[in-house]
């Protein structure tokens, strides 16, 4: 099963963004900031194929620099609602998406699977 973290301070964003990649086979698990996500990765054995990250939120930068010198192929997915700030090894970056959009969902999902496929 393909694991997906996502690293989102928006609670309904990362309800919405698990339940859809949920519903599509994916295995998520949520964190809300990156201190967070950093406890999970120190007791989660598993492989990690996509975080999922607001940029803006203090600590990612530093997260995902951790993440790859444990899981170096791991691919990392920016929000992108504004202009990027500088992260390492972001693989690509895709607008917030709409949770009232239907079409919004399927494009994430679509974005999702290219960029693991592609991977």
């Amino acid at each position: 099963m393909t694991t997906v973290l996502i690293l989102v301070d928006d609670p309904g964003l990362v309800f919405w963004l698990a339940e859809l990649l949920g519903s599509a086979g994916y295995e998520t698990w949520p964190a809300l900031r990156a201190p967070e996500a950093a406890a999970f990765m120190q007791q989660f054995t598993g492989k990690i194929d996509l975080l999922i990250v607001n940029p803006a939120q203090p600590g990612v930068a530093d997260f995902i620099e951790s993440l790859r010198q444990s899981q170096s192929n791991v691919r990392v997915l920016a929000l992108s609602d504004h202009e990027l700030p500088e992260l390492p090894a972001v693989n690509a970056a895709l607008g917030r998406p709409d949770p009232t959009d239907q079409n919004s969902g399927m494009k994430w999902l679509s974005a999702v699977d290219q960029l693991l496929v592609c991977h």
